[in-house]
């Protein structure tokens, strides 16, 4: 596929879409999100849309007027009465959210967005406080991630006592996942939710040389290799949790971890 072509795509859909949204009553804001946004977008990024209404309007309602507008729809992902995913004919893909004023508070999720039209300032007041907040893990979203970790690791070891090559390939998958999750938690950053890639490898990847080069030894886990995957994977997660656990003050019980994990190891 012409990466060329699916940019000028991208850009004239973009184009047509924020013409569209503008017609509509009850705008109060209309901005961009994602790789575009912060203006590291390549020519496979989504268009990711957000649309503040007025405080008035449905949200379902606007999502459904929005669809019947839009023409050279290949297929619809997702459709929801806040959110939809759409696939266009020339293989763009439009991520779409609804809001109102109280949907949006200030989050570092929000610090980069591309602002493209404002009635009253919310926005721009919203981004400029987004701006003020620092990333920083709390206790409980620590220990769930802990606690998903324990779980995959448990779930991995059962699946290849079973032989269940697809079933341990999928965990592989999850554990990593976790493991680059702290990752970027130890290098500042918040990170997607459980399960989400997006941005987590290739160029636009946050992670040091030496964690994109230890991905590549892992990828894939053949199931003879789980043994040594496990053990590997389990040194560079506890080592990342001390971390954390050390520079954000949180608590973490190091003889559980050794305890719940040895186990299956």
């Amino acid at each position: 596929m012409n990466e060329g072509e699916l940019e000028k795509n991208r850009h004239d859909l973009l184009n047509v879409l924020i013409q569209k949204v503008s017609n509509f009553s009850g705008i109060e804001g209309i901005f961009l999100g994602g790789s575009i946004a912060t203006k590291n977008e390549d020519p496979f990024s989504d268009i990711d849309l957000r649309i503040l209404l007025s405080d008035s309007y449905l949200n379902k309602e606007f999502i459904q007027f929005f669809i019947d507008d839009l023409s050279e729809i290949m297929f619809i992902e997702t459709r929801t009465i806040s959110y939809a995913v759409i696939h266009f004919n020339n293989f763009i893909k439009l991520d779409i959210f609804v809001y109102n004023k109280l949907d949006l508070m200030p989050s570092v999720w929000l610090q980069n967005i591309l602002i493209i039209f404002d009635k009253e300032g919310f926005l721009n007041e919203l981004k400029n406080k987004a701006k003020e907040l620092v990333y920083h893990i709390t206790q409980n979203e620590f220990d769930e991630l802990i606690s998903k970790y324990f779980a995959f690791f448990h779930e991995l070891y059962r699946r290849k006592e079973r032989k269940e090559t697809n079933y341990c390939e999928s965990c592989t998958v999850i554990l990593k996942n976790i493991l680059i999750a702290f990752w970027y938690v130890e290098l500042g950053y918040q990170p997607n939710s459980l399960g989400d890639w997006s941005k987590y490898e290739g160029n636009r990847s946050k992670l040091t040389k030496f964690q994109l080069k230890y991905l590549d030894k892992y990828t894939p886990v053949l199931i003879e290799g789980i043994e040594s995957f496990m053990k590997s994977i389990n040194n560079e997660t506890l080592k990342s949790i001390e971390q954390i656990s050390k520079h954000y003050h949180l608590s973490f019980n190091k003889k559980q971890f050794i305890m719940i994990t040895s186990k299956v190891l």
